[in-house]
């Protein structure tokens, strides 16, 4: 929070004017130092540049769904437009110019940018300059950058010792493997994991126990009311047969959660939802051909294999500005089978109160 906005004062004492500036630099820059610093627990100082789990994370998601902001119109985007996910945005751009293969192009930019904004008011058609100046239009820029931000993994949020055990500082929690059948995973994460584990299998990809961290918007917050009103809706728009009851974790007061895949979807819905798509799309274009049967052109399509329905259970840890999830999913017919090894995982979780330095 110090670094963050310490930033805005720093921009505040050397611009002429604070409103010269888009917010996707101002907040870009704040994050990067706010969110992407770390201490250096050896060299006892502190360091920049981190890439921040929680807004990679984030941007990378946005990207994969198609959902983020495009670079066409992040730099224009209004105060009263500028949200949450914006912050992240804006760090990723800025990220890429800083760091990324084209660095000293991104570089000169930046500056370019911020020397305009000592002198008037910019925006959008001045990062569009810089941008056909410096990568051939926003539009390749917007392609280089994405492949660059998918491509990034966080650093490890924690190590692993020699008896099994994995402890965060940066985090400031501690677990502790089942046995050593089972391996930690910190590369490949999925939104929100700070760490997984995997059982010894061919393929365990739906057998899985992980630590997560949920952002939490609101200090004042309870958790009772973080659980209903943020985890909750979560999970029972996308999963079936959600339920929680209060538990005490070891010294910690947590929820206890499990709940469902759906179950798969019928041919029958599968076409009805298709149907709608292409409804709202305007239906697609006609051509005076019949659809092709599935192996009409002398190609046999495999039949696509059932998603796997998994069971989850998680224990539900609330703290002022984030929550811990301890959550373990497998495929429902062994889910008695793991319980064991997920259940000694959460009893094993504890926090670290250690002065960090």
């Amino acid at each position: 929070v110090l670094a963050h906005e310490g930033t805005h004062q720093f921009q505040g004492r050397v611009l002429p004017s604070y409103r010269n500036m888009n917010n996707w630099i101002m907040e870009g820059f704040a994050t990067y130092f706010g969110d992407g610093s770390r201490i250096d627990y050896k060299k006892r100082k502190i360091v920049t540049g981190v890439i921040p789990r929680d807004r990679l994370m984030n941007i990378q998601n946005m990207m994969r769904e198609g959902t983020n902001t495009p670079l066409t119109r992040l730099a224009g985007l209004p105060a009263n437009r500028f949200g949450g996910a914006q912050y992240a945005e804006s760090w990723a751009i800025l990220y890429y110019l800083l760091n990324g293969p084209e660095k000293e192009k991104g570089q000169r930019f930046i500056t370019q940018y911020w020397m305009m904004g000592t002198d008037h008011k910019i925006g959008q058609s001045e990062f569009d300059e810089l941008a056909d100046h410096y990568f051939d239009g926003v539009k390749n820029l917007e392609q280089m950058y994405t492949e660059f931000i998918l491509s990034l993994e966080p650093d490890p949020a924690g190590d692993v010792d020699e008896d099994g055990g994995f402890a965060s500082k940066d985090f400031m929690f501690e677990i502790l493997q089942p046995d050593d059948t089972w391996e930690y995973h910190q590369v490949g994460l999925k939104h929100t994991e700070l760490v997984a584990l995997t059982p010894d299998l061919p393929d365990p990809k739906d057998h899985r126990i992980s630590v997560r961290l949920l952002p939490k918007a609101d200090d004042t917050q309870g958790a009772s009311d973080f659980l209903e009103e943020v985890v909750l809706p979560i999970l029972e728009k996308k999963y079936t047969g959600v339920a929680n009851k209060a538990v005490t974790l070891n010294e910690y007061s947590a929820y206890a959660l499990e709940w469902l895949d759906p179950l798969p979807k019928t041919e029958e819905e599968k076409k009805k939802e298709e149907a709608e798509k292409e409804g709202e799309k305007g239906g697609p274009a006609p051509t005076g051909e019949k659809p092709k049967e599935p192996g009409a052109d002398g190609k046999d399509t495999p039949p696509e294999e059932p998603p796997v329905r998994k069971k989850y259970r998680a224990y539900l840890i609330v703290g002022v500005t984030n929550a811990y999830l301890i959550q373990g999913e497998f495929p429902m017919e062994q889910f008695d089978k793991y319980l064991d090894a997920f259940e000694q995982v959460a009893a094993s979780f504890s926090r670290i109160f250690k002065n960090r330095w």
